[in-house]
């Protein structure tokens, strides 16, 4: 799966967490953002910043409280891929 991220980061505190041209940063074209975080702010960074969003209930936060944050996926982990790499199918 590293081939389909860009650039990571990690934001303990405010919305600002998005790199500008994070995928410049590795010499690739500018491509839709999706933010995967395990919390509801999480969620709103990415929302804040234009992102999609992906949560998953890895982190102490059930997904139906994730829910509330209203990503566009929510999981309850990554152990079986392929629904989140059918999301990343479909924004590209």
């Amino acid at each position: 799966m590293s081939r389909a991220f860009a650039a990571t980061c990690r934001v303990e505190n405010g919305l600002d967490g998005i790199p500008p041209g994070a995928g410049n940063a590795v010499g690739r074209a500018a491509r839709p953002v999706v933010v995967v975080g395990d919390t509801p702010l999480d969620v709103a960074c990415g929302r804040a910043n234009g992102a999609r969003t992906v949560a998953v209930a890895t982190g102490g936060v059930a997904a139906e409280q994730l829910a509330e944050a209203k990503p566009d996926l929510v999981l309850e982990d990554l152990g079986e891929p392929r629904p989140f790499l059918d999301f990343l199918d479909g924004h590209r």
